[in-house]
Formats: C-alpha cells, structure tokens, sequence
C-alpha cells in the first residue's frame, strides 16, 4: 500500500513539474527565435534562419535568406501613438484610408477578429502593386495604453500561399511587455 502512495506521489511531482515547465515555456512555435524589444515594449516570433533588419519605417522587420534585399518574403512590426482611445477595428478602418491614399493600387481584402495576447486585435488582408508586382500582405493590428502596435508581413502574389503560414504565426506571437 504504501508502494502505491509513493507512486502517486512520484506521479503527482512529475505531473506538476511538466505543467510548471509549460506554463514557464515561452511559447515560441518550432523553427522560430524570439525578438525581444524592451525599449518598444513587444516580442515577436520570427523564423530563426531568417535575416533581421532595422529601418524601413520599422522597429524591426524580418526577410526570408537571399541575395537581394529586394523582393523577398518579410514581415515587420511598427507602432503609433495614438491621440485618442480607439478599438483595432477603428484604428485599420482610419489606417485604409491612408493605405488608399499612399499605397499604388490598394485592394483591401478582408478583416477578422482576433485575440493577441489576451487582447482584441484585427487581422487584415490586401494587395498592392510596387515595380509591376502584385504583392499581398496580410496585418494584425492590437492596441494597448494608446498605442497602436502593427505586424505586417508580405510577399509577391504568387508566393503568397507559401508564406501565409508564417507570416500568421509570427503576427499571432506577438507579445506586448
């Protein structure tokens, strides 16, 4: 009797330890390093072979390996104070009238709501036209203390099935601190 007691203990211990180092993991999917930025107040998830690159209007952005900074698979994450309080579906619906404006060939493609780290957020699908090349692109938009934090990642059209993927896991990785 006093056998099985101490395997119920032993189990118990196991068990508890398992779920203590799953809670404490940080939840970066398979294939993926984490980006820190404490400064900026977020960490996101990005594939660990790809290139990272500061600059271009961004905190920081990510591009798949290659020889050209030019055309490749990439994603990035930016932010905008905001003047006022806002919902995500508010924010994207004032950002595309910009993206409209400034944007060659804008076409917006569709919305969803989500849930990013515990808060509302909107994921955002559209396409452009840069040098003749179709690009579509997909963001996620989250708000928090008024400041509005964007990832977005994109590619040619054609690829676009290819990348989704990824860039769909790192926007859903994001993680305000």
């Amino acid at each position: 009797m006093a056998t099985h007691a101490w395997k119920q203990r032993v189990l118990f211990i196991c068990l508890c330890s398992l779920t203590l180092l799953c809670a404490c993991s940080n939840g970066v999917p398979d294939g993926f390093a984490l980006y820190e930025d404490e400064s900026n107040g977020f960490a996101i998830a990005y594939p660990q072979d790809w290139e990272e690159m500061h600059g271009m209007g961004t905190l920081v952005s990510f591009a798949e390996p290659g020889e050209s900074a030019k055309g490749r698979p990439n994603f990035g994450v930016t932010s905008e104070k905001l003047n006022s309080s806002m919902t995500p579906e508010q924010y994207l619906q004032q950002a595309r009238i910009v993206m409209k404006q400034v944007m060659p060939k804008f076409e917006f493609l569709g919305q969803q709501n989500e849930t990013i780290d515990g808060r509302d957020a909107v994921r955002f699908q559209y396409s452009i036209v840069i040098d003749g090349q179709q690009l579509t692109l997909v963001g996620f938009a989250t708000i928090q203390d008024n400041m509005a934090y964007v990832v977005t990642g994109g590619c040619q059209n054609e690829q676009f099935a290819d990348y989704e993927g990824i860039f769909d896991q790192a926007g859903r990785s994001l993680r305000l601190i």
